[in-house]
């Protein structure tokens, strides 16, 4: 998955300088892409993120494996969420990888997402402190995200006290 992230060669959207078929009735859907490469490859890697936890045990992906994962995301933040034509889409996919990264790890019963909540957002008690240099849209809209995904795949109520208190933090 980082490689895939990681490499600049890693191209999933067409260029423009794409030649245009020369049949005009196709089953494949010509229509032009809306997203950056950037967000195209988080969005890519969020449906490996998921299958991965579909096929592989609970335990195969719990503990280093999302640590790993969330703390290479976390470090490759800006250069993972840049682009230039769709304003803030890499970074939706990039919050929605982390917050998925993080509560699927709570989700699988081998360990907790505190852990990993709180070293994402800085809370006091975090075992590491992370600091973002986000604009407080920014820090809005990762937020906005993260509570989304929580809301859809957190099986309880323990996450919620570090992610309801981060707009005040």
């Amino acid at each position: 998955m980082q490689d895939i992230l990681g490499d600049p060669k890693v191209q999933l959207v067409p260029s423009g300088d794409v030649p245009t078929p020369s049949h005009t009735e196709s089953e494949v859907d010509l229509a032009p892409h809306t997203r950056s490469n950037a967000a195209m490859k988080l969005a890519v890697v969020r449906s490996l993120w998921a299958q991965a936890h579909a096929v592989l045990s609970a335990q195969a992906l719990a503990g280093s494996p999302s640590e790993a994962l969330l703390t290479w995301l976390m470090k490759k933040e800006t250069e993972l969420v840049w682009e230039t034509d769709t304003p803030h889409d890499a970074r939706t996919q990039w919050a929605n990888l982390c917050g998925e990264v993080v509560l699927r790890t709570g989700t699988v019963g081998c360990s907790s997402s505190l852990p990993l909540l709180s070293m994402f957002w800085s809370t006091p008690g975090a075992s590491q402190r992370w600091e973002w240099n986000w604009s407080m849209d920014v820090r809005s809209r990762v937020w906005r995200v993260f509570t989304e995904r929580w809301r859809t795949l957190a099986k309880g109520w323990e996450e919620a006290p570090v992610l309801l208190s981060v707009p005040f933090a």
